[in-house]
């Protein structure tokens, strides 16, 4: 089925608020649903009535020729021996394993760390609490390889000729297929294909790979804070549209920018691999990519300034620079779902986790500044 809902123990693993539209509801297949202001235990028990766990790698051998003794080697004795049977395990691998039924997730290596549903659970708890948000969907897919939350913000408006994104979304999966992920989102979350378009299409994004402990501050990065800085955030991006920005200010603005990003290493000098490219002169040239890096978000970007989609109030303003600014950000720095950096970009950016969201911030202070803005609050990113 494309929405690849979890149906583990005959039941449909997934919760949905009364009244949000499930497109593939039917009698006999629906989600269960909870009132939106219900607690996220409630949530969880309807969606997520179960939890993932690691379990040490065992495997059968069966040894056809059963290693001797010195003694029996010496006098013969037991020449013709029978098959024997053993229990071994693999110390470098685990397996993730859903605890109702036993069924088994992936492999992993001892480095991975797992991140639990409770504590996804507790991270979107303190999202919806913080931020006086009410919960959409949560749900588990193919099998409980992956899950997610969903709430929302409950402020759908457009500033400065745009929609701005009115969910929260928190996820992750126990295949090695996605990362652990926060964002914002407009897509209505209620299956695979749903999942996927917001994966791809969010903003404000934090991510964090299981190499890493979890860490529910960093996921949740600014998300909590989200809902009471709209209005604040709203007033201040009117005011950034209506000022100019000129096409050297614009590439200054990004100049400066790119310097919260440390380069690379620099690369090899030559096939022989024995001295790598001077450390200054590579790094005037990984800040100027970054530069271009930014100035193509402004121009191709969604709602870009050459985007067949354009947001007139972006064209030539601060508006447009600090939109720039996040969407390099999320969809040039920061790594694919498999982890991998994006293509054709730097193999490795040091230093970047962790400094999402400053940067943004950085980026809408900095805007905020040359435009005579008073901030009066912190700003989410």
């Amino acid at each position: 089925m494309s929405h690849e809902i979890d149906t583990t123990n005959n039941r449909v693993n997934m919760a949905a608020a009364h009244g949000v539209n499930v497109w593939w509801e039917s009698e006999g297949f629906r989600p269960n649903r909870v009132d939106p202001s219900a607690p996220i235990e409630e949530w969880r028990a309807a969606a997520l009535p179960f939890e993932i766990k690691k379990a040490n790698v065992k495997y059968d051998v069966v040894l056809d020729c059963p290693p001797q003794s010195e003694s029996e080697r010496l006098t013969g004795a037991n020449i013709a021996r029978l098959p024997m049977r053993q229990d071994r395990d693999i110390d470098s691998h685990s397996v993730l394993y859903r605890t109702d039924t036993g069924d088994y997730l992936s492999t992993v290596s001892k480095q991975y760390h797992l991140h639990t549903i409770e504590q996804v659970t507790l991270a979107a708890a303190r999202v919806v609490a913080q931020g006086g948000y009410q919960m959409a969907t949560v749900g588990s897919l193919r099998n409980g390889k992956e899950i997610w939350f969903q709430a929302m913000t409950d402020r759908d408006v457009n500033i400065a000729g745009e929609r701005f994104n009115r969910n929260v979304l928190l996820g992750t999966s126990y295949d090695k297929t996605t990362l652990s992920y926060s964002m914002t989102t407009d897509v209505a979350v209620v299956c695979n294909n749903t999942l996927q378009a917001a994966l791809r299409s969010g903003a404000n994004v934090f991510r964090l790979s299981h190499r890493n402990v979890f860490n529910e501050a960093y996921l949740v990065g600014s998300l909590e804070m989200l809902g009471a800085q709209q209005e604040r955030n709203a007033e201040i991006i009117e005011e950034l549209a209506t000022l100019a920005l000129t096409d050297s200010g614009r590439r200054e603005f990004f100049d400066e920018i790119s310097r919260h990003v440390k380069p690379t290493t620099p690369p090899w000098a030559d096939s022989s691999k024995t001295k790598r490219v001077d450390s200054e002169s590579w790094a005037r040239e990984f800040y100027r990519a970054q530069a271009d890096a930014l100035e193509s978000s402004y121009q191709y970007g969604p709602g870009g300034v050459s985007h067949r989609n354009k947001v007139d109030s972006r064209d030539g303003t601060l508006h447009g620079a600090t939109q720039a600014v996040y969407h390099w950000v999320d969809h040039k720095l920061l790594k694919k779902q498999d982890g991998g950096y994006k293509a054709n970009y730097f193999q490795k950016v040091n230093g970047l986790q962790g400094n999402a969201g400053s940067i943004k911030r950085a980026a809408l202070i900095k805007a905020a500044r040359y435009g005579g803005i008073d901030l009066d609050v912190e700003l989410a990113a």
